[in-house]
C-alpha cells in the first residue's frame, strides 16, 4: 500500500514537529530492535518453562504434590509467555522483510 503525496507531506511534517519537541527521540527509535525483544522474551519463556518442567519432574520424584503442581504452575506460565511473544515475533520478521534492500533484476 503506498501512501498519496498529501499523506507523505502529512507523514513527513508530524516526523519533523517530532523531532523538534524530543531531539533524542529519532536516536531512541532507531536504537530499538524488535527483533531483539522478541527474542528476549522467548529466551525468559523458555527459561521458565524449562524450571517449571525440572520443579515438576523433582514433583514427580519426591513424592510431593505441592512441588509438583508449582512446577506444572511455573511451567504453564513459561508456556503462556512462549504464546505471548508469537505475535512479536511475526512483527518482527514482517519488518525484518521490509527493512532488507530490494534487488531489482
Amino acid at each position: 500500500m503506498s501512501f498519496s503525496d498529501r499523506d507523505r507531506r502529512e507523514l513527513e511534517q508530524i516526523e519533523r514537529s517530532l523531532h523538534a519537541q524530543d531531539p533524542h527521540l529519532e536516536a531512541t527509535m532507531k536504537s530499538f530492535d524488535i527483533g531483539v525483544v522478541a527474542t528476549k522474551r522467548i529466551s525468559i519463556a523458555i527459561v521458565i518453562g524449562a524450571l517449571g518442567l525440572i520443579g515438576l519432574v523433582a514433583g514427580v520424584m519426591l513424592p510431593s504434590v505441592p512441588v509438583g503442581v508449582v512446577g506444572f504452575l511455573v511451567m504453564l506460565v513459561g508456556g503462556f509467555l512462549a504464546v505471548r511473544a508469537i505475535p512479536l515475533i511475526i512483527s518482527s520478521r514482517r519488518h525484518d522483510r521490509y527493512k532488507r534492500p530490494v534487488k531489482l533484476s
